[in-house]
């Protein structure tokens, strides 16, 4: 059980992590008075539907495939 406390700390701060650099990101593009990045995804999203609805659809599949799987049950002789 020692690795699923390891993985979900690495998880998490990589997660959060990623939205702080997005949010300093979008910061800096708007003191450069550039277009920020979700300007620019959905511009993206706009002319793209089926695949963008697909990345949906897959991110929906991966959610459900690691929220509603049970953890396996522990072994006995632990």
């Amino acid at each position: 059980m020692e690795t699923y406390r390891i993985g979900t700390a690495w998880v998490t701060g990589f997660v959060f992590g990623s939205l702080v650099l997005i949010a300093i990101l979008d910061f800096a593009c708007e003191l450069a008075h550039v277009p920020s990045i979700s300007y620019r995804v959905e511009r993206w999203s706009r002319s793209n539907r089926w695949f963008a609805g697909g990345l949906i659809l897959a991110l929906g599949v991966f959610l459900a495939h690691f929220l509603l799987n049970p953890l396996p049950p522990p072994s006995l002789g632990s």
